[in-house]
């Protein structure tokens, strides 16, 4: 779909997430440990990236800057041993090894071209510092009117703070593309009033998926 103007005036800004919207999700490695652990997936997310509540798990911890990528491993045995295992000490390296990703292309190109149409894009992710490189290669930069990461602000999502870092629009005029079918309202979320996720039809023409 060409976007020759801004598709809806109401729209001023689409803030995009990284993993699950630009690339596929890493999480996909998490099966094949699970069964490695002879458990189920929903109890290695835990162990391996925390509950969904922001707190102290060494991989929300890492994402906020206060530990290194590398510390992370070491710091797992007390989420494992709530579940009786025993991890190997490979799992975060099998976690995030090349090619655990696939760039989602047409959504990259997505970006470019809302930004050409008139409208500011942003992302907005959970990240680490040592990721930056790759994500350059990943994506393009410069296609992003603003990029707040959650490593350089030291808040995570859902952490209401990492909302309150973007120089783009907190208004109903700025929507968040969460996954490739769920929109959010970033403005709810900077101001505290958390709300459920807002289904991707009503903004179908705009993103043009």
């Amino acid at each position: 779909m060409s976007l020759a103007t801004p598709p809806n005036n109401s729209i001023q800004a689409v803030v995009f997430d990284f993993g699950g919207v630009l690339i596929t999700s890493i999480t996909n490695q998490l099966s094949k440990l699970a069964e490695r652990h002879a458990t189920d997936v929903p109890t290695m997310l835990t162990i391996m990236l925390g509950p969904h509540e922001s707190g102290d798990h060494p991989w929300h911890r890492a994402e906020r800057g206060e530990i290194a990528v590398a510390d992370i491993q070491n710091s797992l045995k007390p989420w494992a041993s709530q579940h009786d295992i025993e991890l190997h000490g490979d799992e975060i390296d099998a976690l995030m090894s090349p090619g655990q990703y696939t760039v989602i292309g047409p959504m990259v190109d997505k970006v470019s071209e809302l930004k050409n149409s008139g409208l500011k894009t942003g992302l907005l992710t959970n990240t680490f510092a040592e990721f930056r490189p790759k994500m350059q290669q990943d994506l393009r930069f410069e296609d992003f009117t603003a990029v707040v990461e959650s490593f350089a602000v030291g808040s995570r999502k859902p952490e209401p703070g990492i909302y309150q870092c973007w120089a783009l629009p907190t208004t109903k005029s700025c929507i968040s593309m969460i996954s490739r079918k769920t929109f959010i309202w970033p403005s709810r979320l900077a101001g505290r009033r958390f709300m459920s996720p807002t289904p991707l039809r009503p903004f179908r023409r705009l993103i043009g998926f």
